[in-house]
């Protein structure tokens, strides 16, 4: 069975596929495609949609094509692509050429801003590569080719190295071999390769010769010519080793043969096995599958595509070294071009009558063009400094003087030392980091407005407002902030010791917005007093007026009133319920989900209700489902003993309350919670009882 997912990756569903299944995997690159049918009369078929996703093995795919058959068993034929595909859509903006990285360098960079993490990186080599403006996918392929490994896929996590294992399996004619077939081809072949070099560079300086020939090249009627150019190369020995490498991945015949066999053990894509084959001549020969396609109802029977070139994955230590090698040449003809750019350098002194130019600069250079300008005349001093890196982006700082002005203009300004300011500093700052400023004055854009930092206190003052002032004192009181309007005190905050007053002369403090009150109390106001939404009291913003010296006080949960000193009203959580209380009242109020109890003050029992009236609300238009009620209430009614009682906290010389018990009670009468008696219900069943004893006195004429 296979698990479908939708398209946000949540379960909807399995469907069980056909026997026909299969799951093709191809190694070069990193491919993995789940075909199935179902029919399409089954109750799986609606499932079946594009994009959604199928799970097999613990790896998903994406349905990227459903074909629907007409004609004989009607079914629906699904390919699913593994969820590698969504690289396709993952496309890089911008300029990425590496020069010498290594392969896990560059799976960083084309991964990053995807939804597909780096796994393990086995590629040893440091390479160029330009992977600008191409889709993600591509750019692994492309780096699978150059670092010349495998590429696989563990849902959206990628790998690249060596996925190969020396097995001991054999697939024998006559054994479990069921089909082979071996075509090969000499049309890729070269056994005379034309090398250049950098400027056209070739190797007529050191052998005579353009080119280089092939161990095999006399196993053909005439040479197979082929060219290969390295354009970083300028030295004829680095080219002739080049060379003799490249040919010998192009000058043998490769054999790829298709296989149909049985095996029990677990085979899997990248291994290494060995075909014998009599009638063919071929004993034990080893070859690496690069194509498999499996069953997942009959996982005995594969069917693989088996390449001769296994050696060259296989022979890893080799390899390694081989590549250690190449980074061994490749960093020294990197130094040498550097060394060579570099070099490219100049120096200019001009000299006229008013100014004088001194200039340095690195032109040409590969990793970056660096300039440097100073130009004196008799009213100003200017220099210059300027970096470009190999990507275009450009930094440089800037220092004009004057007789009056130094102007400092760079992205990073390091001031190392005392440093004494002793005059106004304007414009833009940016800002500032580390270091003690001590006694300063921030002007605004605007006249009269400043920030003022002097002997632990912070002012800001607008003079345009009469003298307003906030102060943040950092002394004794700790936290005091006040505002000044000429002589009067108007707002003073302070904290003394984890207290904090609000205090106001003209008997006004206004919130305009939200305030929590959390774990602390509002108290000392004089009416008239205003508390703006008072922690959660008032959620639509609009103010609650507290008058005659009454009190707020907000503890964790709990929110306390006690309007002038009248009794203190609590409310409080009840587990999930609210609960309101009364300080001098032996009631309170319990409000449920979706009822109003009304109970004692401690919440254990309840409390009667005086009222003018009770009415329940009986209109036809709030009720449904209405039936004439054809009960025998009667019989329950002359069944079912009246008690006398007390409640559990009455007094034992209180009267008794009379009434009936819940659990002797008919259904008809029992609340919905099953705790008391329905009165309406009551009277209702009462009113049916009298209804039945009319009958029985009609039909008994008396």
């Amino acid at each position: 069975m296979l698990t479908v997912l939708d398209k946000n990756e949540k379960p909807i569903g399995i469907t069980t596929p056909s026997p026909g299944t299969e799951v093709r995997e191809v190694l070069t690159m990193g491919e993995t495609v789940l075909s199935f049918s179902i029919p399409q009369n089954s109750d799986s078929a609606k499932l079946i949609e594009l994009e959604n996703f199928i799970v097999y093995e613990d790896q998903k795919f994406i349905i990227k094509q459903a074909d629907y058959s007409e004609s004989g068993k009607k079914t629906i034929s699904v390919k699913a692509t593994h969820v590698y595909i969504e690289l396709i859509d993952e496309y890089i903006p911008r300029v990425v050429e590496f020069y010498g990285v290594s392969c896990q360098t560059a799976v960083n960079e084309v991964l990053f801003g995807t939804d597909f993490s780096v796994g393990s990186i086995n590629a040893p080599g440091l390479h160029d590569i330009d992977l600008t403006e191409i889709n993600v996918l591509k750019a692994l392929q492309m780096i699978r080719e150059k670092w010349n490994v495998d590429l696989w896929f563990d849902n959206r996590t990628v790998h690249l190295g060596n996925r190969s294992r020396m097995t001991d399996v054999e697939i024998k004619y006559g054994k479990n071999l069921k089909a082979l077939s071996y075509p090969s081809t000499t049309s890729n072949i070269i056994t005379r390769l034309y090398v250049y070099g950098k400027d056209g560079l070739t190797l007529e300086g050191l052998t005579g010769l353009r080119y280089v020939d092939s161990p095999y090249i006399g196993m053909y009627r005439r040479p197979k010519r082929g060219e290969v150019r390295f354009n970083d190369i300028d030295d004829p020995s680095e080219l002739l080793y080049e060379a003799q490498k490249y040919l010998d991945t192009v000058d043998k015949i490769q054999f790829s043969y298709k296989v149909d066999f049985l095996h029990e053990e677990d085979i899997r894509l990248g291994d290494v096995v060995h075909i014998t084959h009599t009638p063919f001549g071929i004993d034990r020969l080893p070859a690496r599958i690069v194509d498999i396609v499996k069953n997942p109802f009959d996982k005995k029977t594969i069917r693989a595509t088996l390449s001769s070139a296994w050696k060259d994955m296989l022979d890893q230590d080799a390899d390694n070294i081989q590549k250690q090698q190449d980074d061994s040449r490749y960093i020294n003809r990197r130094v040498k071009q550097i060394n060579e750019d570099l070099s490219e350098q100049y120096s200019m002194i001009e000299q006229t009558d008013e100014r004088i130019t001194l200039e340095v600069g690195v032109i040409n250079g590969e990793l970056q063009e660096a300039f440097s300008q100073i130009t004196i005349n008799a009213t100003e001093i200017q220099s210059k400094v300027s970096q470009t890196d190999y990507n275009g982006n450009t930094i440089s700082s800037l220092i004009n003087q004057t007789a009056t002005t130094i102007k400092i203009q760079a992205s990073k300004i390091n001031l190392v030392g005392a440093v004494t300011v002793l005059s106004e500093i304007t414009g833009n700052l940016g800002t500032i980091t580390g270091g003690t400023i001590n006694g300063i004055t921030l002007n605004s854009i605007s006249p009269g407005r400043n920030v003022q930092i002097s002997n632990g206190r912070i002012s800001i003052n607008d003079m345009s407002l009469d003298q307003d002032r906030l102060t943040w004192d950092l002394g004794s009181p700790q936290g005091y902030v006040h505002s000044i309007r000429g002589s009067s005190l108007d707002l003073s905050i302070y904290s003394s010791i984890g207290s904090i007053t609000l205090q106001s002369l003209n008997d006004s403090v206004r919130f305009i917005g939200d305030v929590n009150f959390s774990s602390a109390s509002v108290s000392g106001l004089p009416a008239p007093s205003y508390v703006a939404n008072a922690g959660y009291a008032n959620t639509a913003g609009e103010a609650s007026e507290v008058r005659n010296g009454g009190t707020v006080a907000m503890i964790g949960s709990t929110v306390e009133l006690n309007p002038s000193g009248s009794g203190l009203l609590r409310v409080l959580s009840a587990g999930s319920n609210t609960l309101i209380q009364h300080q001098y009242s032996g009631a309170a109020i319990k409000l449920l989900s979706d009822e109003v109890h009304i109970r004692n003050g401690s919440d254990t029992g309840y409390r009667s209700i005086h009222a003018s009236a009770f009415t329940e609300v009986s209109n036809r238009e709030y009720k449904k489902n209405i039936e004439i009620a054809d009960m025998q209430a009667l019989d329950g009614v002359i069944s079912t003993q009246v008690h006398s009682y007390h409640h559990i906290d009455d007094l034992d010389n209180e009267f008794k309350r009379i009434g009936l018990i819940v659990d002797e009670a008919p259904a008809e009468v029992v609340s919905l919670d099953g705790v008391g008696i329905d009165m309406y219900h009551m009277v209702s069943y009462l009113w049916r009882a009298i209804q039945e004893l009319y009958e029985k006195v009609e039909v008994g004429g008396n």
